[in-house]
């Protein structure tokens, strides 16, 4: 789940392509009998590594390198962290497991497409679901990836291929998405690389339906670790992985040896096992927490053809995509499929690189419900909302279309007046809502916003035929 180079050739594959525009939408394979049977035993397994492993949780919870590592973030709440002892922050650790953000970024940028098509919202309208890498490759618009295979088959544990680069349909959709587990809070999804929008799953798709691994497979096997896995470098400890690991299953009482192995993946990086672990929990836990720099997150796959019935909501950059034709897109886009739609600061700048922020992220900052898309929440509208946000809005494509808000600009002052439509919505965490797999937050005065969904429907469980 990352950037990919073969040849030489940076391929960014995530999600990366859909059906053409003449493809007609056959109904979406379900989860077949094969996933169905190492979904149960991932989940067996994963529960028994998780108990495992909070012994050693607690004890560098209790450590004196955790706890200075905390306080030397300098925030209120990080300190106040500090000071509890071990078992109740890893009750806090697991009450906040819920809320975190399962998301798949897409919609990539058309500089970006030179190497892939991408997913767009209009690509997902042909298809009908979001179709997994194999899917695509088979309808030419991703490129095989050898890394891929190899981690679907020997850390997920999917089944084989007959020709391990060259599925047909059926073996295809024994493969899954891709997604980030969002334990940095960062408020565009998981890694803008993959695109400036982002579909955030519902927690219980990922409870009944996804496997986990510690980071991101592509990463570790790129490296090298596969073939010297000791080997640590200046940021990076091969040993957070290992082949034989049991799978993580999202979810408190199942994921968390994904979490220690996530710190120990990183450890070079902080200077130490308990300083990584720190290190999540200032950025899980701590409203104050800023993202200097985008790192690895638990990586995820969800089996089954993901539909818009799976998700929460769809969260776009403000400042790339607000007020131009594109956004105007995904508005239509969540329209036709009754999806809220969140506007994401990110940080803060027109920055469609999507390698490096350009000033730091605000950890769990609000997002900005877009006033037409309300409809699809239990949400209300203030009166003067959709005016003042139209206003905004048209300023914004103004100055795009003139020149004076271009690549690099600073977007705070929109970001600010469209905030004063009142529709911002707080990050969900740990206790604010009873239901983490429609809510997606809180507004102050009218507690959980969460997506309405009128009729309820989901993916068949097991797939009788499978088609692409």
């Amino acid at each position: 789940m990352a950037s990919w180079t073969e040849s030489g050739t940076i391929i960014l594959l995530y999600l990366t392509a859909s059906a053409s525009a003449a493809a007609v939408a056959a109904d979406p394979p379900g989860v077949t009998p094969f996933q169905q049977t190492r979904l149960a035993v991932a989940m067996s397994e994963a529960k028994a590594a998780s108990a495992s492993a909070e012994p050693e949780l607690l004890s560098h919870l209790d450590s004196s390198d955790f706890k200075e590592a905390l306080r030397a973030f300098g925030t209120s709440t990080s300190t106040a962290l500090a000071d509890k002892s071990a078992h109740e922050l890893l009750d806090l650790l697991k009450l906040n497991v819920d809320t975190l953000d399962y998301s798949t970024n897409f919609n990539l940028e058309p500089w970006q497409q030179q190497w892939a098509r991408g997913q767009t919202p209009e690509n997902v309208d042909a298809i009908g679901w979001f179709a997994n890498l194999w899917q695509l490759e088979l309808r030419g618009y991703a490129p095989s990836c050898r890394t891929c295979a190899e981690a679907e088959e020997e850390f997920y544990k999917l089944k084989h291929f007959a020709d391990r680069m060259h599925p047909n349909r059926e073996e295809a959709a024994e493969r899954g998405v891709y997604i980030f587990q969002g334990i940095h809070r960062t408020d565009i999804g998981g890694d803008w690389t993959f695109g400036h929008t982002a579909a955030m799953y519902r927690t219980s798709v990922m409870r009944t339906r996804a496997l986990m691994l510690p980071g991101d497979s592509g990463q570790w096997l790129d490296k090298g670790c596969k073939d010297q896995p000791s080997k640590i470098d200046s940021q990076y400890d091969c040993s957070g992985f290992s082949l034989d690991m049991p799978a993580g299953v999202p979810g408190k009482d199942s994921e968390m040896h994904m979490i220690l192995r996530q710190a120990v993946s990183w450890q070079p990086t902080y200077g130490g096992l308990a300083k990584s672990l720190a290190a999540i929990f200032h950025d899980m836990l701590d409203p104050e927490a800023t993202v200097k720099l985008i790192r690895d997150c638990p990586e995820v796959m969800v089996l089954g053809s993901v539909q818009l019935t799976d998700l929460k909501m769809i969260v776009a950059s403000f400042p790339v995509l607000a007020g131009t034709s594109r956004g105007d897109a995904l508005i239509d886009f969540c329209h036709r499929h009754s999806l809220p739609l969140l506007w994401a600061f990110s940080d803060g700048h027109v920055n469609t690189g999507g390698y490096k922020p350009l000033t730091n992220f605000l950890a769990g900052r609000d997002r900005l419900l877009d006033p037409r898309t309300v409809a699809f929440t239990n949400g209300t509208l203030p009166s003067a909302a959709a005016a003042i946000w139209n206003q905004n809005i048209m300023n914004m494509r103004s100055a795009r279309n003139t020149g004076t808000l271009r690549t690099g600009s600073d977007v705070s002052d929109y970001w600010h007046k469209a905030s004063q439509a009142g529709t911002a919505v707080a990050a969900l965490r740990g206790g604010a809502c009873a239901d983490t797999d429609l809510c997606f937050g809180t507004q102050a005065g009218k507690g959980c916003i969460c997506r309405v969904l009128s009729p309820a429907t989901t993916a068949p469980l097991i797939s009788e035929q499978i088609l692409v």
